[in-house]
């Protein structure tokens, strides 16, 4: 029955119909296109922040000290609360190679074990993972401190929970329905 009354429109309306349908299927598949890219570029973006934050707390020469003389929670905790709060993520963690933990979001985890994979970062290298940890999912970062000598004496972790990156990607929705909106419309 549609098709009986599309063939009887004129070759004008037929065309201008599927122009109207090719450019709602462009514009539907370029927004979900968007969307998807908005994500990934969110979690790229998270990556990169958080091993950053990591590797600026691992390389400052305080932080190999604060260990080495064994006052890393007194001199470290205030420190990484200072810079997870100015930078917006979810926790820093310093910690000794055995994994028990000098700093944390929640100070009740200090002298735990910090939960993730650590492995890479006890051989010198620096490296991101996602992981359930004590606040729940998240993008992470885990970077070694090393001594004067070179030595692996501690790692510092720094990580932005998904969920917050879920609420970030959400308000692009918005923007991102709107601009496909005025496509449709124009």
């Amino acid at each position: 029955m549609v098709a009986d009354r599309l063939w009887r429109w004129s070759l004008a309306g037929q065309a201008i119909a599927l122009q109207i349908l090719v450019i709602t299927l462009i514009v539907v598949a370029g927004s979900g296109l968007a969307l998807l890219d908005a994500r990934q570029d969110g979690d790229a973006a998270a990556e990169a922040q958080v091993l950053g934050i990591a590797t600026s707390l691992a390389d400052s020469p305080s932080t190999a000290q604060a260990i080495i003389d064994g006052d890393a929670t007194a001199t470290l905790q205030p420190v990484t609360e200072l810079v997870r709060r100015h930078t917006d993520i979810a926790f820093i963690t310093i910690m000794a190679p055995d994994r028990t933990r000098y700093t944390h979001t929640d100070p009740s985890q200090i002298g735990g074990r910090y939960l993730g994979n650590i492995e890479p970062a006890l051989h010198g290298e620096s490296f991101t993972e996602v992981y359930t940890g004590t606040l729940g999912p998240s993008i992470r970062a885990v970077v070694p401190v090393h001594d004067a000598d070179g030595r692996v004496i501690g790692l510092v972790a720094a990580g932005i929970l998904q969920q917050s990156l879920a609420d970030r990607w959400r308000q692009q929705w918005s923007v991102i329905a709107a601009v496909g909106a005025g496509a449709l419309a124009v």
